[in-house]
């Protein structure tokens, strides 16, 4: 394989590296999650220093050191760098946490064609008028769905029995249940829980097969799209296995609840979350990348 590659990629992270450089983690749709080196990203007149900035998307050249296994930048051509996410500090957390489930999931697994669709698309959206909070419900619903973790919204989960009412989300969990059920469980237990009512099931159910724009513009009143959000941030920081630090970072107008602790708390750093797809290949390696030049 060609040491030199080349293909589309969006920024997730980057931090100082040294005193000139930076290290840089970048999602890529055929070879997910990599670090690569962007060298003299902070100079002065240093020509990766704002194609490497958050968010951006780019069309990345890369050259791979088989000896080292290790990337580096060595162009980017940018398509896009999202300046309304940037000037806007609802929407740049909400693209923070967007980046973080990224990188905390390994990109999704083996389907990093569809989360980096997923991700270009919402920060698409999100680069528009269109409200953060919608933005983020459809990206962490969707995303749940290609991580293979998506909860009935039709019946509990416990006892099987229709949502006529609505649905509760216990924390710690990964499944929707009746209000009997979740009072049952949680008897004798002092545990949060999140109630869904009736529209909001109907809300998920029905933006499913939207595309992520449409299902942004359809209106959401506030009580549920908080209930929303604090379903959807409780269940992927489940899946994932680790708080999400933009939930603590992120403005409080947001209505993001405190980080529950890490059940990933005294394992292994590189202990990789639970996906329900099963990954191929060394993450972050070359192998099925971006092509040659």
């Amino acid at each position: 394989m060609s040491r030199n590659l080349k293909g589309e990629v969006i920024v997730l992270k980057s931090t100082r590296l040294q005193e000139f450089h930076k290290l840089v983690h970048l999602l890529s749709p055929t070879i997910g999650v990599i670090q690569a080196i962007a060298h003299g990203a902070y100079k002065g007149k240093g020509k990766l220093g704002a194609t490497t900035e958050l968010f951006t998307c780019s069309t990345a050249y890369l050259y791979y050191d088989p000896v080292k296994k290790s990337y580096k930048i060595t162009e980017m051509e940018p398509l896009s760098f999202f300046d309304s996410i940037r000037t806007d500090l609802t929407r740049f957390y909400t693209a923070s946490l967007m980046a973080e489930v990224v990188l905390k999931s390994y990109g999704g697994g083996e389907g990093y064609d569809q989360v980096y669709r997923l991700l270009k698309d919402s920060l698409t959206v999100l680069d528009s008028a269109a409200p953060p909070e919608r933005v983020e419900i459809q990206y962490l619903w969707r995303l749940v769905g290609l991580l293979g973790f998506r909860p009935n919204t039709e019946s509990c989960s416990s006892c099987g029995r229709s949502f006529p009412g609505g649905a509760r989300y216990r924390r710690g969990g990964e499944e929707l249940l009746c209000e009997e059920c979740a009072e049952s469980l949680s008897e004798g237990i002092e545990e949060e829980s999140v109630a869904l009512s009736a529209g909001s099931l109907r809300y998920l159910a029905h933006t499913e097969a939207l595309s992520l724009r449409e299902s942004a513009a359809i209106g959401l009143e506030r009580r549920s799209e908080l209930d929303l959000l604090a379903f959807l941030h409780g269940l992927i920081q489940e899946i994932v296995e680790a708080p999400l630090l933009s939930l603590q970072a992120g403005p409080a107008s947001l209505g993001k609840g405190a980080p529950r602790r890490s059940r990933m708390e005294g394992r292994p750093a590189q202990t990789p979350p639970r996906v329900r797809t099963e990954a191929s290949g060394t993450r972050g390696e070359p192998e099925g990348g971006p092509s040659p030049e």
